[in-house]
């Protein structure tokens, strides 16, 4: 796809001599779920004005709207990874997945180039153990519980959090321990905005993205957006090709009732070729794919609509109702090209209905955050031969003690699932020590049972396995334990997070690929057999300021533990960050260049089953049992990229990216190649009409 002649036609009908540009310091926005006031808000004179006319001459004072604002998950004081818009608005990211890289414990298996489902990594864990939520409500697949961040409209997120392992649970529906919320914006400027966002880059790699808000009255607002991405093949079977598009409705009906429609569509092309057949790279040439024929198409249609309320004094209430249909077509070998490939043409599909409530009250005694959940889910899984439909209900609560001036702020937590008409509990609590400005101490411990996703059950149930194939251990429900322990500083020009965590899981997965000659060219797991699983590690995450130089690092290490871990993640990684940050003429323009760097250290060998949204390690046949695929380590790597980025008076946004300049011949994921060295040229601008 010639994607770089779409971003043209693109901006040749956007930009007109009638659109300009202007300071958007209304756009900034605050994370705190304490906080009522917002910078933006829409108290502003109309023509369309409901304020009633005087006539005795005596002025009426006009009602002051400003909003109710979503509940999040962590409150300010709170340890967590938190991040607004106006901090990564100016970073080098295709996806959020590149932001994650310089967070605590945050990997990316790296598939190499723009559009691969990477499996995006926390505390060591991946597909399956990570939740993913917009606006409070699930994004991953109830089939796969997994979620691909290509898939996102991330132009639209306002923030982001990552919730401290031991309370992950708490805010997502199958129980996973790691939480991620992305959360979108709901404010804008009282007068119309449009922001255009675009790129291009090496092998046709294109991205555009508008986003145009309006008030139609001073209490309804209307918004719509839409993002077209893709790239042409670097080597055989590359392509992917992804249109996304939102429309939002809301209307402010007084300070303490506000309502909000949203609707999402997503349709992604994407061509999986499995990387190369051997970890060798000669004369640059890559052509030579495992697989010539082999992709997945992509449809997501998602809506919902949204109450938030001020009902009770301190108090805000977030009601939504949403519906999901999603379709994935996953397609190998489809023409029988190629008679040593299987031939798979399987339709996965699922609609989903439910609703999410959530209630938090604040008193200067104690906050209390309850929430509950329910879904209804409709399968249709050719790759299983499943047609069923499963609800799901939930409800948990946090009581958080906040005695005035205290430094020491307890939280305890606790829920209830019933999911497939089975039930599952989980209890936890953690503290937050303020000893100082200057030092603040974290520490959190959780027991809770984790269900399996209807996929999981099935590869794990012995009348599906293959025959003669006897599971070393029936599967249960997973018994979690969780413990996360941490102490942040903070100094004017330093600032540092160290933490420690340890996971266990009675009844985690172990996938495994069923009787073959090449892993290679079958790479589909049959059997889930259940193990006992630990993981623990140490993170050390710090900040340097010292003139106009910005230094951050953030290390991730993992423990070798005597139960191993069967998944695939490194011993180490490390990704950095060198800047110099200064405003120039006459503070109009803020500069940010440098240097962003990652290093990742040794990982055993593994491949991906895509349908399945799973890595596995082990194959097993009736002559050799089950044992690795390959007894092979994948090497330590590196990657500097040389960033540039310039904001003229905060309105646009300038720039480019000199990826792999050191031109360094590796991969993260066998055999899938990063990117050689490329450039990547780009804008981000918001117009006003």
């Amino acid at each position: 796809m010639k994607i770089y002649l779409k971003l043209y036609l693109f901006l040749l009908i956007l930009v007109s001599p009638s659109i300009y540009a202007v300071n958007i310091h209304f756009m900034s926005d605050s994370l705190k779920t304490d906080s009522l006031f917002i910078s933006d808000s829409i108290n502003v004179v109309s023509q369309d004005s409901i304020t009633s006319i005087d006539t005795t001459g005596t002025p009426i004072q006009k009602e002051t709207l400003i909003p109710v604002r979503q509940i999040t998950a962590l409150r300010s004081y709170e340890y967590g990874s938190k991040i607004k818009e106006k901090n990564f608005k100016t970073d080098d990211y295709r996806t959020s997945a590149d932001l994650f890289t310089y967070l605590p414990y945050g990997f990316l298996q790296d598939l190499g180039q723009f559009g691969q489902p990477n499996e995006q990594m926390f505390y060591g864990m991946g597909f399956g153990n990570i939740g993913y939520s917009r606006d409070g409500v699930r994004l991953n697949s109830p089939w796969q519980n997994s979620f691909d961040l290509n898939r996102l409209a991330f132009e639209r997120t306002d923030s982001l959090e990552i919730i401290p392992l031991t309370r992950g649970f708490l805010f997502d529906l199958y129980n996973n321990p790691v939480g991620v919320n992305f959360y979108t914006r709901d404010y804008f400027s009282p007068r119309p905005v449009t922001r255009l966002k675009f790129y291009q880059a090496s092998f046709d790699e294109g991205f555009i993205d508008l986003l145009f808000h309006t008030l139609v009255t001073r209490r309804f607002s209307f918004g719509f957006g839409l993002t077209v991405a893709g790239i042409d093949s670097r080597y055989l079977n590359s392509d992917y090709e992804s249109w996304k598009f939102n429309g939002k409705l809301s209307y402010v009906f007084n300070k303490n009732l506000f309502i909000r429609a949203n609707y999402y569509f997503t349709n992604d092309s994407l061509a999986l070729n499995g990387g190369l057949p051997t970890p060798s790279n000669e004369n640059g040439y890559y052509s030579n794919v495992l697989y010539a024929d082999r992709y997945q198409l992509s449809t997501n249609h998602y809506g919902d609509i949204k109450v938030l309320a001020t009902i009770f004094p301190n108090s805000k209430t977030d009601l939504t109702i949403y519906y999901q249909y999603d379709k994935q077509k996953f397609r190998q070998n489809s023409n029988d090209k190629n008679t040593d490939i299987p031939k798979i043409i399987n339709d996965n599909s699922y609609q989903s209905i439910g609703l999410s409530f959530r209630n938090d009250y604040v008193n200067d005694y104690f906050n209390l955050l309850a929430s509950a959940n329910y879904e209804f889910v409709d399968y249709s899984l050719e790759f299983m031969n499943t047609y069923q439909q499963e609800n799901t209900f939930a409800v948990a609560g946090q009581l958080q003690l906040t005695p005035v001036e205290s430094l020491i702020v307890p939280t305890f937590y606790a829920k209830y699932t019933n999911y497939a008409n089975a039930n599952y509990l989980g209890f936890g609590s953690d503290v937050n020590i303020v000893l100082s400005n200057l030092l603040t101490l974290y520490g959190g411990l959780s027991f809770y049972s984790k269900p399996h996703s209807i996929m999981e059950r099935y590869y794990s149930d012995a009348q599906n396995i293959p025959v003669g194939y006897s599971l070393q251990k029936s599967p249960d429900k997973s018994k979690v334990r969780a413990l996360e322990i941490a102490a942040k500083f903070n100094l004017d020009f330093f600032s540092a997070d160290i933490s420690y965590f340890t996971y266990s899981n009675t009844n985690a997965f172990k996938p495994i690929i069923y009787n073959y000659a090449d892993s290679l060219l079958i790479n589909e797991i049959s059997i889930l057999e259940s193990y006992s699983q630990s993981i623990s590690g140490v993170n050390i995450d710090f900040n340097f300021k010292v003139w106009k130089l910005f230094f951050s690092n953030n290390v991730t290490y993992y423990f070798q533990t005597n139960n191993e871990d069967y998944t695939a993640k490194p011993d180490f990684s490390v990704a950095g960050k060198l800047y110099y940050i200064d405003m120039l003429f006459d503070n109009n323009l803020r500069l940010k260049t440098g240097i962003n760097y990652r290093f990742t250290g040794e990982q055993p060998y593994f491949v991906y089953d895509f349908e399945k949204s799973m890595q596995t390690r082990f194959v097993t046949s009736d002559a050799d049992g089950t044992r690795l695929i390959k007894n092979e380590i994948v090497p330590t790597s590196f990657q500097f990229d040389l960033f540039l980025a310039g904001t003229i008076q905060e309105v646009a946004t300038v720039f480019l990216v000199l990826e792999n300049i050191t031109g360094n011949d590796y991969y993260i994921v066998p055999y899938y190649y990063k990117q050689p060295q490329m450039l990547r040229l780009g804008v981000s601008w918001i117009l006003f009409d």
